[in-house]
C-alpha cells in the first residue's frame, strides 16, 4: 500500500513540506487574493447579522473571512472579481456602510472614479 502524500508535498515536491512552510519553500498560490476590512458593522438584528454573512458566502470572490477585533477581514480572489461580483460587493458595502473606495481596484472609468471618492 502506497503512503498518502500531503497536499503541501503535492505541491511542491518536497517530501518535509508543511502547509505552514510552503512559502519557504518557493510554492507560491496562484490566487491573487486582495484583503478588505469592514469595520464595525452595525446589524440591527440577528437576521439581519444573518443575512450579512449569508450574502457574504453567496458572492463567489469571496474565499474566506475572519473577524480581529471590530474588523471583519474579508479575502477576495481578485481574478475571480467580475461585474456580477463586483457589483454585489458595491450593493453589499452600500448596505451596511463598508468603506467602498477598497472595491476601487476591481472597477474601471467613471465606476473607478467614483469608489475612489467614496469615504474619504
Amino acid at each position: 500500500m502506497r503512503p498518502t502524500m500531503c497536499l503541501a508535498t503535492r505541491a511542491c515536491g518536497h517530501p518535509d513540506v508543511t502547509i505552514a512552510n510552503l512559502a519557504n519553500h518557493g510554492w507560491k498560490s496562484k490566487m491573487k487574493m486582495t484583503v478588505l476590512k469592514a469595520t464595525s458593522v452595525r446589524y440591527f438584528s440577528s437576521i439581519d447579522e444573518d443575512l450579512f454573512f449569508a450574502w457574504i458566502g453567496r458572492i463567489r470572490c469571496i474565499e474566506s473571512y475572519h473577524g480581529v477585533g471590530e474588523e471583519l477581514l474579508i479575502e477576495i480572489d481578485a481574478d475571480k472579481v467580475g461585474p456580477e461580483e463586483l457589483s454585489e460587493l458595491i450593493a453589499l458595502f452600500l448596505r451596511y456602510k463598508v468603506n467602498l473606495s477598497q472595491l476601487a481596484e476591481f472597477a474601471n472609468g467613471e465606476q473607478k472614479t467614483w469608489l475612489q471618492e467614496q469615504n474619504k
